[in-house]
């Protein structure tokens, strides 16, 4: 993953990463991921896997990613991101400081989850710093991937307290609403 989203960057055009349909599992970490810096943005597709038809089947684990390590980060405009579970990072599970980003989707498939992320030293399991007209539909945040089970999640579940507009947590229809447990500040 790690060499595809450099990959990605260094492309002029948009590019999109998929995981292979006989693959599933858990990516363990010991290092950040780079963040998405692609000018025409990235799509990073996790409904490809395996088993991703009732959820997330690809799993990124920052348990040894580092010190205030982010799940992903997202600076450049119009990247998506469907079908990952993304846990146990020091940071924050996702970070959006572009514009047009699409995180989630409507069926469970494109479901994201953000469980146990933002140790004490950030807030949000997602943040939306700056940017504008971004959208997070559709996913479970503080919850884990079955739709019953609760993380221990300290901080806030959603910061939107950057500088960033017009962006939505949700959306017009309930297969938009997102599940958020947890999070003693939000």
């Amino acid at each position: 993953l790690r060499a595809a989203i450099t990959s990605a960057n260094s492309n002029a055009a948009g590019d999109t990463i998929v995981f292979q349909n006989t693959l599933s599992g858990t990516i363990a970490l010991t290092s950040a991921l780079p963040s998405l810096t692609d000018a025409q943005g990235v799509t990073i597709d996790g409904t490809t896997a395996k088993d991703a038809l009732t959820g997330p089947d690809i799993i990124l684990n920052g348990a040894s990613a580092g010190s205030n390590a982010v799940g992903l980060n997202l600076q450049s405009n119009g990247n998506t991101i469907l079908g990952l579970k993304l846990t146990n990072f020091n940071g924050q599970g996702l970070i959006i400081e572009g514009s047009n980003n699409k995180v989630g989707g409507t069926g469970a498939r494109d479901r994201n989850v953000f469980l146990s992320n933002a140790g004490a030293c950030c807030t949000g399991q997602v943040k939306i710093q700056s940017g504008s007209n971004s959208q997070i539909m559709g996913n479970y945040i503080g919850l884990d991937s079955d739709g019953t089970t609760a993380g221990g999640d300290p901080g806030t579940a959603v910061s939107m307290a950057g500088t960033g507009t017009n962006n939505i947590l949700g959306g017009t229809t309930t297969a938009h609403r997102n599940v958020i447990v947890g999070g003693g500040n939000g």
